[in-house]
């Protein structure tokens, strides 16, 4: 049986991570301030400013509709991204960081890439 950190933080609701993303793909939001919304979001910073350029011109929004939990420190949510030509269900993975859910890193990438560019590994 493993065991449990006593400063373990709480699964996420759906709508704490909504709002996460609502502000990760806003686009007015700068991307100095994104950086805390993502798994080592600082080696992120250039590539989330050219994301909010893509973001000014094909706007994206999220739905989370079903969180998972992985293990103590990991989340699924179910989120529907959706464009001005639609959405589709996706799975975005959050990791817990410092007390924070954050978007993970593979998470973070893949979202880059629907903007076609590439995140820094």
């Amino acid at each position: 049986m493993a065991a449990t950190s006593a400063n373990a933080v709480a699964a996420p609701s759906a709508e704490a991570l909504n709002a996460t993303l609502t502000t990760f793909f806003d686009p007015a939001v700068p991307a100095a301030d994104k950086v805390v919304l993502v798994e080592d979001g600082a080696k992120q910073a250039a590539v989330l400013d050219q994301f909010n350029t893509v973001l000014q011109g094909y706007p994206l929004t999220a739905d989370v509709t079903k969180v998972a939990t992985v293990d103590d420190d990991t989340v699924t949510a179910t989120t529907t991204i959706a464009g001005p030509h639609g959405g589709a269900p996706t799975d975005i993975t959050f990791d817990e960081v410092n007390g924070e859910w954050v978007v993970s890193d593979d998470a973070t990438c893949t979202i880059l890439g629907m903007g076609r560019l590439a995140c820094v590994k």
